[in-house]
This record gives structure tokens, C-alpha cells and sequence, in this order.
């Protein structure tokens, strides 16, 4: 079994591996590492202007105070399939957990479908399909949930792609 960097793949084929999982749906698989990518640069927008947000007030901040404040306050859409997103609020729709104690994939998971759940209470005519749908389009999250270092690594990266960007010429 031989394991590609994404740029080396090609989507056509039939039959793929890829971080652990056997995707058989190329489309699924492209679908989500652009909302990967998707998601990176909101990260990176809301990083920078909360940064120069802070600077112009002359708030003094730490990186770490930053990064925590951008993963927790802004609020980002909700970057997932609709496949996916729908088979997971199929299930969660008749589960009750405590949100406090479960992962940060967890919580995303249990906000979606309860902000699912409220669409439905909204609209009692409307289908599963309908909801996820809408909230997906229309609804965001209530903070990105990602962890301090996935936010940090992603910054960072981007920090440097601006500095060889800028220097390059």
C-alpha cells in the first residue's frame, strides 16, 4: 500500500486510501480536503484581524492569548460534507449527552445537530435533508473546534508562505 501526498493523486481513480480510511467516493475525499483548506484560511483571516483589531486598541496580548481568543470567540461556518453531516445528525438527533465532556469533534457534532433539531422544531414540515442542508448554508459555529496546537500549526504555516511570498521577488 503506497500513501501519496494529495498534490501527487489523481481524483479519477476508483479506489482510494487515505488517512487510514478506504474512500471510494473521490469526490467526498477532494470535498474535504478543500474544506480542510477552507477552513485554514477563515482561521488565518480571523487570526489577522483580530490581531490588527488588538494592535490599534494597543491591547497587550501574548500569541497563545491570541490563538486561544481566535479558536474560541470567532465564529466560523461549519466546514463539512453534507453527506457526512447528515448521517451524523440522523443519529445524534435521538442520543442526549453532556456536551462538557466530550471532544472538540464531539462538540461540533452535538451543536450541529442541535441546531438541526431547532430547525425542524422552526419548521415541523420540513425533511432531515432540508435542515442539515439549512444549516449548513445559513448557521455558524459557535468557535472552531480545533485544538490550541492544530490552530497554531496552521499559523504559523501561513506566517511562513506570506514571508517567503513577500521576500521571493
Amino acid at each position: 500500500m503506497v500513501f501519496l501526498p494529495l498534490k501527487y493523486l489523481h481524483f479519477d481513480i476508483s479506489h482510494i486510501i487515505f488517512a487510514g480510511k478506504e474512500h471510494t467516493n473521490t469526490y467526498t475525499m477532494k470535498t474535504d480536503y478543500i474544506l480542510i483548506r477552507q477552513r485554514d484560511a477563515r482561521l488565518w483571516r480571523d487570526y489577522y484581524n483580530t490581531r490588527n483589531n488588538w494592535y490599534e486598541s494597543h491591547r497587550i496580548f501574548t500569541e497563545k492569548e491570541l490563538i486561544n481568543h481566535v479558536i474560541t470567540h470567532c465564529q466560523p461556518p461549519y466546514h463539512l460534507t453534507y453527506d457526512y453531516a447528515y448521517r451524523i445528525a440522523k443519529v445524534l438527533l435521538n442520543e442526549h449527552r453532556n456536551p462538557s465532556v466530550l471532544s472538540l469533534k464531539q462538540q461540533m457534532w452535538y451543536e450541529f445537530a442541535g441546531q438541526v433539531k431547532n430547525y425542524l422544531q422552526r419548521h415541523p414540515n420540513s425533511a432531515l435533508e432540508t435542515a442539515v442542508s439549512e444549516v449548513l448554508a445559513n448557521c455558524r459555529a459557535s468557535r472552531y473546534f480545533i485544538s490550541y496546537h492544530t490552530a497554531r500549526r496552521v499559523i504559523n504555516k501561513q506566517k511562513h508562505a506570506n514571508c517567503i511570498f513577500k521576500y521571493r521577488a
